[in-house]
């Protein structure tokens, strides 16, 4: 539905050891980004079914932290207790991202009832790298599966003609808790942050899970999943971006 643009500029590695302090490089290290691993992943997320955003005015006046924890515990209530976290920028520079582990939906969009709703194949919250390969997907089985992925920033949330440079600045690196743990409480978000959800809808027909993502008219709801109305009620569908 969205489809910023991206560059294709590379980062030298010096410049990546620079932008990082020596707890962050020993986390790239040991999440094989920097040895031999997968690439990093940069700004924007994966292209989504659709996208939400809203005002940050729930956390004004917060820290990133703070405001971390609030949409922790706000997806925790929903029943995602399996989250992945991420820092957009070096040092948190643009905010944070979470997702969420993928979960069968109804097919009116609603989650699962308790002992469908997840599955053993897919124990962990997705990643960024699994969201960006997955437009074909193998998935439990048959029916519509969903993963959310969440983000406060001050970069454009949705679709956009803007170009975002890939640099240290806007890749998006896993972190092995909540961003609370990490950042300075004096640190704030300013009034250009906004509150994003992405939402990643799949379906499968055949009985061995071979499904792709869905576009936003194939989706099984047209509206905002009900567990992310918990981010925000005033959150509104991003319009595409314009010719």
């Amino acid at each position: 539905m969205q489809g910023a643009a991206r560059t294709t500029s590379l980062i030298p590695l010096a410049a990546l050891l620079l932008s990082v302090g020596c707890a962050e490089h020993l986390h790239l290290v040991t999440r094989g980004v920097l040895v031999g691993g997968p690439p990093i992943s940069f700004w924007p997320p994966p292209e989504a079914t659709s996208t939400w955003s809203d005002a940050a005015d729930a956390i004004a006046g917060r820290s990133l932290g703070e405001a971390a924890d609030r949409i922790a515990a706000a997806l925790r209530s929903g029943g995602y207790d399996d989250q992945r976290w991420y820092a957009i920028g070096a040092r948190y520079a643009h905010g944070f991202v979470v997702t969420t582990r993928l979960e069968r939906v109804q097919d009116d969009g609603a989650p699962h009832e308790a002992g469908g709703r997840w599955s053993s194949r897919f124990p962990e919250a997705s990643n960024l790298l699994w969201l960006e390969g997955a437009r074909r997907a193998r998935l439990p089985g048959a029916g519509c599966y969903r993963v959310l992925l969440v983000t406060l920033t001050d970069l454009p949330v949705g679709a956009t003609r803007i170009a975002q440079r890939r640099s240290e600045l806007t890749w998006m690196v896993e972190r092995p808790d909540v961003p609370s743990a990490e950042l300075p409480p004096t640190r704030r978000a300013s009034a250009d942050y906004r509150v994003g959800v992405y939402v990643y809808d799949y379906a499968a027909d055949a009985p061995d899970g071979e499904g792709a993502l869905l576009s936003c008219d194939e989706a099984p709801s047209a509206g905002l999943p009900a567990p992310a109305m918990l981010l925000g009620p005033q959150l509104r569908p991003c319009s595409p971006a314009p010719l």
